[in-house]
């Protein structure tokens, strides 16, 4: 169930920063986000904004969607880059997580086909889910995902319907359903958006971190992206999971026994 709330996040404002020092290093990074900005020329290259839901009393600190940057690679595919707000560990190092997606048109290039995750795809998984080593790459057809009808003209709005992207797991793996029918989700259709691909992100995001930060260490935005096998059939679900270790389990005792 949705609460019907968009909850636009925007940390651009330097006021809840008291110290000058504080203030000086959010401005260098602001500064370096705002070359980044997605232009109205780009914007007119992208048919459709994802829409992202995620449990409402998940929504804090490291659940916060930050910056979402839009790359068009080629006029078949754009890349969508989705950056959780920053954690701090020991306050030594600054992370910022990053899940990617691509939306892919068909031939005729008039509208999106698919939806492609690498290793970003939570197939059946929920917020309270282990982390797994499944492969977590997968295609999805673009008519199987809930869409949200965008702004009217008069608001400033355009474009075809938006695609909703759920965020599932508490490692922000996204798929398009929902996996916790059981919490109230939030839904976040307003929010920073900015050009570039998961690579070019991931630059600027550290030159920004490094600005913002100078005296703590700054990881790679995708660094918890694990490159995993890729496969083109969903993970399995917990229950098959158990299911193969125990068969396995006891396929392995039967060949030691053997030798």
């Amino acid at each position: 169930m949705g609460s019907g709330v968009s909850k636009p996040n925007t940390r651009s404002s330097t006021d809840r920063f008291q110290n000058p020092e504080q203030r000086e290093r959010e401005e260098r990074r602001l500064e370096i986000m705002d070359k980044y900005k997605l232009l109205e020329k780009d914007k007119n290259r992208i048919l459709a904004y994802p829409v992202f839901r995620i449990p409402l009393k998940n929504m804090v600190d490291n659940h916060v969607i930050e910056y979402v940057f839009f790359g068009v690679k080629e006029e078949s595919c754009t890349e969508v880059t989705v950056f959780f707000q920053d954690k701090e560990h020991e306050k030594e190092i600054v992370e910022r997580q990053g899940m990617n997606f691509s939306m892919l048109k068909d031939d005729s290039r008039q509208a999106y086909s698919m939806i492609a995750f690498t290793h970003t795809w939570s197939a059946d998984e929920t917020w309270d889910s282990p982390p797994n080593d499944e492969s977590h790459t997968f295609r999805v057809p673009y008519a199987e995902f809930e869409k949200q009808d965008p702004p009217k003209p008069a608001e400033g709005g355009a474009g075809a319907p938006r695609p909703v992207i759920y965020v599932n797991t508490a490692t922000h793996l996204l798929g398009n359903k929902n996996n916790n029918t059981d919490l109230e989700m939030a839904t976040v259709s307003d929010y920073p958006m900015y050009a570039g691909t998961a690579k070019q992100a991931t630059e600027v995001l550290l030159k920004a971190c490094e600005a913002a930060n100078p005296d703590k260490k700054a990881i790679s935005p995708l660094a918890s992206l694990i490159p995993v096998r890729t496969t083109h059939a969903p993970p399995k679900s917990a229950k098959e999971r158990e299911k193969k270790a125990v068969a396995s389990g006891s396929s392995g005792a039967t060949s030691s026994g053997a030798r």
